[in-house]
């Protein structure tokens, strides 16, 4: 019985991690640039289970080669260390905006509905769809204001007022 070396004798113990980041690499930039799977599919040409394998670390250089064209990213910076996460595109509605700023504070959803003019379930459903838009859901509840007032800052979503006094 023939046996093959392994990746590990061949010194390639670390491909499957580095596979496996590279299509961490493409998903991100997929996501970035707002295409779903079916869309990068119809753009390269594969199919959505191709894509999604290359996603997944899986896949011969050709097809990641079409993949990063359909991208539009160069795959050398996509290999490279210099390769950065992509900023998300993250946005938020005027309206989710005013809310996020109003709850900064972290006063009552109660007393930021008044002081909006809003009902409370009305302020409720804008945090939910806010903390979506953010990706913020993950966290405890009691964590989620902060953060997502955090990633809104960061990303320049939210304008706060410089105190005068």
């Amino acid at each position: 019985m023939t046996t093959h070396p392994s990746l590990a004798d061949l010194g390639l113990g670390h491909l499957e991690e580095v596979l496996a980041d590279i299509g961490d690499r493409v998903r991100a930039e997929r996501k970035a640039i707002g295409l779903s799977e079916a869309a990068l599919a119809d753009l390269t040409g594969l199919d959505r289970a191709t894509v999604r394998r290359v996603q997944d670390g899986v896949g011969s250089l050709r097809t990641f080669l079409r993949v990063c064209t359909g991208l539009r990213v160069d795959m050398d910076y996509l290999l490279s260390d210099r390769w950065r996460m992509p900023e998300s595109g993250l946005s938020l509605t005027s309206s989710q905006a005013r809310v996020l700023a109003a709850v900064e504070a972290g006063e009552p959803i109660a007393v930021v509905a008044a002081r909006l003019g809003m009902s409370p379930q009305a302020v409720g459903s804008h945090l939910t769809r806010i903390y979506q838009r953010l990706g913020v859901t993950h966290l405890p509840v009691a964590e989620r204001r902060s953060a997502a007032v955090r990633v809104a800052a960061r990303h320049g979503l939210l304008t706060t007022k410089k105190r005068t006094s």
